[in-house]
């Protein structure tokens, strides 16, 4: 079933009409643990890259209230529904929004970011990438804990949350966006530019390349508002 609802599949159409939504959202609070996980799963798969009006039925079927229950379940069933709740936001973040508390989200975000687990950590960086590409709401992310958080993840010693890392101070500092120079020194004075500059030698290739498209865009942002 999770293959199936995948968007290349071409069963992921005819399963939508016939129910699949309601059904897996059902599962979702079932007494079995490997029911919720499996449908978790099935439904996380079903709004990778899918329309708002899919991400929106599934909203709707699912209810923020089961998610938020599905991220304190047990660990596997916290990550599918941490990669829901990346998937629900990418391209668009206002979905998650719109239905949550600001407060709540970002409490959960910290969360789940102090997490021994680390591909607890590493979906909740893709979450913060994803709200953090949104020009409504990198502000948001400027003024929490959760900053001082991933300037901790960069250092990590997993590979992908440092690279991921970088993505989010990225998405950040966009050169393009509105208040990116106020950002840009928000994160400098943090000491976040300096270590995104030594990162651009780091051992792992997709890292020292994201530090070094990050620093790039700091020195332009900084160079073209002086």
């Amino acid at each position: 079933m999770c293959n199936i609802v995948l968007d290349f599949c071409p069963m992921k159409k005819f399963a939508i009409s016939n129910g699949i939504i309601n059904k897996l959202s059902n599962l979702c609070v079932s007494e079995h643990p490997v029911l919720r996980l499996n449908s978790t799963w099935a439904l996380k798969n079903l709004i990778y890259v899918a329309s708002t009006e899919i991400k929106q039925t599934v909203i709707d079927s699912l209810s923020f209230e089961t998610l938020w229950s599905l991220l304190d379940d047990e660990i596997e069933i916290q990550v599918q529904s941490l990669t829901f709740l990346r998937n629900i936001t990418y391209r668009d973040a206002s979905l998650v929004f719109q239905h949550i508390e600001t407060d709540k989200l970002l409490q959960m975000i910290e969360k789940k970011l102090s997490s021994t687990y680390l591909e607890i950590i590493r979906q909740t960086l893709f979450v913060i990438c994803n709200i953090s590409a949104n020009e409504n709401y990198k502000n948001i992310i400027m003024s929490t804990k959760i900053l001082t958080l991933i300037k901790d993840l960069l250092i990590h010693e997993d590979e992908q949350i440092r690279s991921t890392g970088v993505w989010c101070v990225i998405n950040l500092t966009w050169v393009t966006d509105e208040g990116v120079k106020e950002r840009a020194n928000t994160l400098n004075d943090m000491g976040f530019i300096e270590i995104i500059k030594n990162m651009t030698d780091d051992s792992n290739k997709q890292v020292s390349q994201r530090a070094e498209t990050c620093y790039n865009n700091y020195k332009n942002i900084i160079n073209n508002t002086k």
